[in-house]
């Protein structure tokens, strides 16, 4: 019994020491060499002619979180593609799912990997405001707690819903009131989400 006691001690011990290590030990950035130790030498100059450096290149300005971004503009093909793909999104419900964990535990299950992509797909489509209000709407239904879509794909609608508000400050209320009503499992992790990538 004490020997058992000893190892599943000295498990979590090292679980306790690779956590600090993976999120909460400060990172360093290289290192120097120990002395003593042979280095390469610096590079020489060499004489003749040098290429010219080009420019740094410039970052991407913020968009503004006071106004609505510009509209751009949308062919009516990309707009007709995006209504398609908007119609024929499907998210897995949480039977699906099940069936997928009883088959194979041991990996995230495919349809919410499909469903996560589907949603991520349509995002990146958004051009403009009505664009992103439709899709807004379709990820209401999602997040909803009455809604049959599994808990993982209700995160993966909070969260690109939380994007559509930062971008469209218009559209910040309904998330705002989608994070509200989803369900506290839902919420605890979207908020953990949300620490991480701020």
């Amino acid at each position: 019994m004490k020997k058992e006691k000893i190892i599943v001690a000295c498990f979590l011990l090292a679980f306790a020491m690779s956590l600090y290590f993976m999120f909460f030990a400060p990172r360093r950035g290289p290192q120097p060499p120990p002395p003593g130790a042979v280095t390469a030498p610096p590079p020489v100059p060499q004489e003749g002619p040098t290429k010219p450096v080009p420019p740094p290149p410039v970052p991407p300005t913020p968009k503004s979180s006071q106004t609505d971004p510009v509209n751009e503009s949308v062919t009516l093909e990309e707009d007709r593609q995006f209504e398609k793909d908007l119609r024929a999104l499907k998210l897995t419900s949480v039977d699906r799912m099940r069936d997928e964990v009883i088959r194979n535990p041991h990996v995230t299950p495919p349809s919410v990997i499909a469903s996560g992509e589907r949603i991520r797909l349509l995002y990146k489509q958004v051009k403009n405001i009505a664009q992103a209000e439709k899709l807004m709407e379709a990820l209401d239904k999602c997040s909803n707690v009455s809604s049959p879509t599994a808990a993982q794909v209700q995160i993966v609608c909070l969260n690109y819903a939380r994007r559509l508000g930062a971008n469209h400050p218009s559209l910040n209320p309904v998330y705002v009131a989608m994070e509200e009503q989803s369900t506290d499992q839902v919420r605890e992790i979207h908020s953990v989400i949300k620490s991480i990538r701020k």
